[in-house]
């Protein structure tokens, strides 16, 4: 790997991470109070919980900002504490949104955004509070596909090294490996998407297995969750425990969905379905995704109804 390679590759992740945090800065406008007061307004019900709490994922693009709004519609006392839990649950499901666009050709998704920006500019929407915002969020996701492009373009190169290839084979006879690795990064950059599009990327370009890149998925529900139970460590009882049940909704998906995954791994094949064989790796991946949120958040409220009676 050369040094040009490596800055690339650097830049890459560069790119990946500000748009990341420039997504999440273009959709705060849309958490604002009121949206908070939509969402109060919604949670009446097991199915509008489910779409309000998909729904605040989709704007977060962040399950740990979706834990803090939650605590602040419970502060506020606009929600109450199992009216916030069943939000919260099903925040995760709406963050699966950009693990589908990644799994697209990110190069031309991200240069196709940045062409709709341009045309922004020209006919100066930009003028309007409204148009501004659709700029600045567009502009947010061209960065980070425009990232993940670069990220790609260096791991197909990699695809061929020596080097790259004992990892590949070392990482499919230790499975864990990959799975402690989804753990820790994504309690270090506490975005459990974020390591799923990179995997999605690295599996597309042939470095990381389908397998492996399943068990990167699962860790890294596992690492969002502990992240989110750190940052939340100084806030009130009750406050930490709706950051405690999102610890909970991540661990449980992944245990949930693992041994699924290892089933079909004896089986040896993940070909069940003929549209599962047929539809794009990258796709499989971002489904597997989605998998882990709603199983998560089905066994979580149903446990929650246990426990409580409701």
């Amino acid at each position: 790997m050369t040094m040009y390679q490596i800055i690339i590759f650097l830049a890459g992740l560069g790119l990946f991470f500000s748009g990341l945090h420039l997504v999440a800065s273009s959709m705060q406008p849309l958490a604002s109070s009121k949206m908070r007061s939509i969402l109060s307004k919604m949670v009446s019900g097991p199915l509008s919980s489910m779409v309000a709490g998909s729904l605040l994922g989709a704007m977060t693009q962040s399950t740990s900002a979706a834990a803090f709004i939650c605590i602040g519609l419970l502060n506020s006392g606009a929600l109450g504490f199992y009216q916030v839990l069943d939000l919260i649950a099903w925040s995760s499901v709406g963050t699966s949104i950009l693990v589908f666009l990644a799994s697209i050709d990110v190069r031309m998704a991200g240069m196709s955004i940045f062409s709709l920006v341009g045309i922004g500019y020209l006919t100066n929407i930009g003028r309007y509070i409204t148009g501004k915002q659709l700029i600045n969020f567009l502009f947010a996701l061209g960065v980070l596909f425009l990232g993940l492009g670069l990220i790609k373009d260096v791991s197909i190169v990699l695809r061929g090294s020596s080097w790259a290839l004992e990892f590949i084979e070392f990482a499919s006879e230790a499975g864990l490996i990959a799975f402690l690795i989804g753990i820790i990064v994504t309690f270090i950059t506490q975005s459990s998407s974020s390591v799923t599009i990179l995997a999605v990327t690295l599996n597309s370009a042939g470095v990381l297995p389908f397998f492996d890149s399943i068990l990167l998925v699962c860790g890294s529900s596992i690492g969002s969750g502990l992240s989110i139970v750190m940052v939340s460590s100084h806030l009130h009882p009750q406050q930490r425990q709706v950051a405690i049940f999102q610890c909970l909704i991540k661990i449980l998906g992944a245990f949930t969905l693992l041994p699924i995954v290892f089933l079909f791994e004896e089986i040896g094949s993940y070909s069940i379905f003929d549209f599962w064989t047929s539809t794009n790796v990258g796709v499989r991946l971002a489904i597997i995704y989605l998998a882990l949120q709603v199983m998560g958040a089905i066994v979580g409220i149903l446990l929650k109804n246990i426990v409580t009676g409701k």
